[in-house]
């Protein structure tokens, strides 16, 4: 099961990350000096650089069967689909 999760970009020792709370934290950082502006712009960089990365490897998945819709019994084009918190 876990070489299963792994294999499909899943870290089932961890939670899902909370992608907005993470872009919210970063933009909520002071912005009173050179130093403090490029040390938020990094970090919200970072985190839309990583979520871009797991939004393509979700996305992946779900085309590939990898993730079951959570509303199975739903019309297919109604299907939800959660993965890593995406």
């Amino acid at each position: 099961d876990d070489d299963l999760a792994r294999a499909h970009g899943m870290d089932l020792r961890q939670p899902p990350r909370d992608w907005n709370e993470e872009l919210q934290s970063a933009r909520d950082l002071p912005v009173d000096s050179p130093a403090a502006r490029s040390l938020r712009a990094r970090l919200v960089h970072r985190v839309l650089s990583e979520f871009g990365e797991a939004a393509v490897r979700a996305a992946s998945a779900v085309v590939r069967g990898a993730v079951q819709p959570m509303n199975p019994t739903e019309p297919a084009r109604s299907h939800v689909y959660i993965y890593n918190g995406i």
